[in-house]
């Protein structure tokens, strides 16, 4: 083609271009490409022609192609740099920037855009000098410091960031998206009432900021102020009505008691939005056993363990169902932890067993403890008081704690120990090579497969003795765990091949129960001033269930006066108080008799004992620290054991301090011995007069006994070990 007619036919091609008329532009356009292969012209227009389309990737391509023609056309880079950064084709804006950059050295610009690319690609330490390099040059461009600021942030240099963010603000005080990082950063920091300042701000200047809204419910949730929260992340899904992560947050604030109606439909709307979300999932299944609706939270668990990041917590939560469903067996335990531990832990196991420390045998032994529960909670209270007992030359006691919120029982158990470590932040991975940095001889798993487990920390094997105690009510199946410490009550004899571990038994109970100090005075037999008998349990609901529930009835309808108080968070939803009125109603009961009470602080909730003459426990899983504290309350628990370690800790308290006549064999014998024990009031009362001072000189609460006793288990497992090796 004469040069000519070429400019003649492409000078066409951009007089339609420009007239939208884009068909018959591409039509000339590609006939000069075709006769003109190397005309970059063409490539340029062509490019004109797909972006005008919407087409981004064929706009790339031909602009790249001519690039490769006109390798010192400056602009055709940086026209190339903008459609990879629209496609964010990291990879295309780092090569297409650092060509410009060669061609125009130093243009700030230019540097913004290239260390957007390496930070998105993950080359911070680059990314981060290139930004600054373009400040020195361009020390007044607001974009690029937020640029710096989300980098810092990234990284977790949180003071660094938030003076980035604080001098983009200095020069453009009206920039939202700056502002909400900034707020982010400082949410952070523990900075609440900045935070929500900077926010509000944000929103002032950009009011349907969907960002803004969700982070500002996020800091309102975190502060407590769950209905300001949850009208922040409705505003931000009026914005965005696709916005998962709000609708899955406001799921979260409605999961509390009096609106789990609401939680449960919010977590199955989030579902329909994404069905893969594993946390809701997770958290419906939850709400969903908490409420003994065991088949439905089986469900969600399951299709939880689909998804890879999320499977080994969605396991454990199966396996935790399983201990609350009637009719399941010890057997059937065994076998499915097992396999938990076949799918998710054992492959993380190191070649070889680690070794020894230190070779003595005699050496002082250092005790390492994994939980999220040092705190209120069960774990705390079986804990604290034989840790304050044990002989910390011989046994320094190193603690790992996940929790969250630490309370006055935290800080006990803290006082108790040696070396205290917060590890939320840290990994499974991290959290091992500490506890192997720290040398640990002999480590608690103390939660099992319960909610914030460590299981796969100590599937990495960081100790060269492992034990499983307190909160889990059983075997963890793992092969990691050398040991499950139990008692002859929770594993008699013959039940030892229901264990993965080996099972250690202490002398007496397995755990020694701390009474709280504000506990209020036992007060005289309820039945003498109410004219009938209040039989109570305080257990979650997810260990009431149809079976037991007809036991009570039962044992309520051979009293005709007698009344039942149900008491636990939650049970003052009115969705929960209906579903029980209704299953208690299918069994006879009438409504009148049937107290349902929700949570209250701990103290007042054991002052509630006052009213309570007898306790009755759950069945398959049985009330550890609720039929402790019923005991130190002057409260006899009836209780008819299962065959399996959650269905056995009543049995071992109740014997532990040596209540007669509460150990039913069968269905039959628990209601009868609820109904004798109900119609003794003499023995109701002399059992409440005596009970809390029995139970204090009992092993349950001889701290110093069980101390004693711990250590020589101990020291025996270690002469045991290390004779082994």
């Amino acid at each position: 083609m004469a040069k000519h007619s070429l400019s003649q036919a492409l000078t066409l091609a951009q007089e339609h271009l420009a007239a939208g008329r884009l068909a018959e532009a591409e039509t000339i356009v590609r006939i000069v490409a075709e006769a003109v292969p190397e005309e970059p012209q063409a490539e340029i227009l062509l490019a004109a022609v797909c972006q005008a389309r919407g087409d981004l990737a064929s706009t790339a391509e031909h602009l790249e192609r001519a690039c490769v023609r006109q390798p010192q056309h400056a602009d055709l880079w940086l026209r190339l740099l903008a459609a990879w950064e629209t496609l964010r084709r990291w990879d295309g804006v780092e090569s297409a920037a650092r060509r410009a950059l060669e061609l125009r050295p130093g243009d700030p610009q230019v540097e913004n855009s290239l260390a957007n690319a390496l930070q998105a690609q993950g080359k911070l330490d680059e990314a981060e000098a290139i930004y600054r390099h373009a400040l020195d040059v361009a020390p007044q461009a607001q974009h690029i410091w937020s640029n710096l600021g989300t980098l810092l942030q990234r990284r977790n240099q949180l003071a660094e960031a938030e003076q980035a963010y604080r001098r983009a603000l200095d020069i453009d005080p009206l920039q939202p998206q700056s502002l909400n990082n900034l707020g982010t950063i400082l949410r952070t920091l523990g900075r609440a009432e900045e935070a929500e300042a900077i926010y509000r701000r944000a929103l002032a200047i950009r009011p349907a900021f969907a960002e803004a809204e969700f982070n500002l419910g996020c800091l309102l949730q975190s502060v407590g102020k769950a209905e300001a929260a949850e009208a922040a992340y409705r505003r931000a899904l009026a914005i965005e009505p696709g916005y998962v992560k709000a609708a899955y947050n406001l799921a979260t604030v409605f999961d509390r008691p009096g609106r789990l109606a609401d939680a449960e439909q919010a977590y199955r709307h989030v579902l329909a939005m994404t069905p893969d979300h594993p946390s809701a999932r997770l958290n419906l299944g939850n709400l969903l056993h908490n409420a003994s609706r065991f088949d439905e939270a089986d469900e969600q668990y399951r299709r939880a363990m689909e998804v890879g990041s999320h499977a080994a917590a969605a396991h454990s939560n199966l396996l935790t169902n399983a201990q609350y469903r009637p009719g399941v067996t010890a057997a059937e335990i065994c076998e499915s932890h097992r396999q938990w531990d076949r799918r998710h832990a054992a492959s993380l196991a190191p070649a070889a067993r680690p070794a020894t420390h230190r070779p003595d045998a005699d050496r002082p032994l250092r005790l390492g403890f994994v939980s999220a529960d040092l705190g209120r909670h069960p774990a705390g209270y079986f804990l604290v008081s034989m840790l304050e007992a044990l002989d910390r030359r011989e046994f320094p006691v190193y603690c790992y704690s996940d929790r969250q919120w630490e309370d006055d029982l935290s800080a006990r158990i803290q006082a108790a120990a040696h070396t205290w470590r917060r590890t939320a932040s840290l990994s499974h991975e991290a959290l091992a090579e500490q506890i192997q940095a720290d040398e640990i001889d002999l480590l608690f798993d103390l939660t099992g497969h319960m909610a914030g487990n460590r299981l796969l920390t100590l599937a990495r094997r960081p100790a060269p003795v492992q034990l499983t105690w307190i909160s889990y009510p059983g075997t963890t199946g793992m092969s990691a765990i050398d040991y499950l410490m139990a008692d002859r009550h929770h594993v008699p004899a013959g039940a030892e091949r229901f264990c993965q571990e080996r099972v250690l038994r202490m002398p007496e109970g397995y755990v020694c129960y701390a009474p709280p100090s504000y506990a209020p005075p036992v007060g005289p037999l309820p039945a003498e001033a109410a004219g009938h008998i209040t039989f109570a349990c305080f257990n979650k609901p997810a260990k009431i269930n149809p079976e037991l529930i007809a036991l009570w009835a039962e044992i309520l309808a051979r009293l005709p006066d007698a009344r039942l108080v149900l008491k636990y968070a939650g049970l003052d939803d009115p969705s929960m108080q209906a579903r029980y009125a209704e299953m208690f109603s299918t069994q006879g009961l009438a409504r009148h008799r049937l107290d349902l009470l929700g949570e209250s602080p701990h103290e007042e909730l054991l002052g509630c004992y006052n009213r309570v003459d007898v306790a009755l426990d759950t069945r398959p899983y049985s009330g550890g620290l609720t039929t402790c504290e019923a005991l130190w309350m002057g409260v006899p628990v009836v209780t008819w054991p299962g065959e399996t370690f959650a269905g056995r800790h009543a049995l071992s308290h109740v014997s532990t301090v040596g209540v007669e006549g509460a150990v039913a064999t069968s269905a039959a014998d628990y209601v009868a011995r609820a109904v004798q024990l109900a119609g003794d009031r003499g023995r109701l009362a002399s059992i409440r007069a005596e009970l809390r001072g029995r139970m204090a000189a009992s092993p349950l609460c001889d701290a110093a006994r069980f101390a004693a006793d711990f250590q020589r288990l101990m020291r025996r497992v270690w002469h045991e070990c290390h004779g082994s090796r």
